[in-house]
């Protein structure tokens, strides 16, 4: 086998075990922060459209979360107003 295809062999081996490991732990810090901050809230927003959409549940999120600089950042997301002529839960009132 040549070097160029042994390289890329053990290249797999390594990509195919941190993807193992991503799968059974937590992805590192770093990574984690990257996801939250550019893709967290459409991952939630998709999360609440298909709760609606398939359980007829409405749902709000509070979320936490560290930054790149390891601040904890907090967040809201409701997303009924958008569903059926919902209403938002943080306009509802007693």
């Amino acid at each position: 086998m040549p070097s160029s295809e042994r390289r890329q062999a053990e290249e797999k081996e390594e990509a195919q075990a941190m993807a193992e490991k991503w799968n059974n732990e937590a992805v590192p810090p770093k990574v984690q922060a990257q996801v939250a901050e550019t893709k967290g809230a459409n991952m939630i927003e998709h999360f609440a459209t298909e709760m609606f959409k398939k359980a007829g549940m409405r749902v709000f999120v509070l979320s936490a979360w560290k930054n790149r600089k390891s601040k904890l950042m907090l967040g809201d997301h409701d997303f009924n107003d958008q569903f059926a002529n919902g209403e938002s839960f943080m306009k509802t009132r007693d």
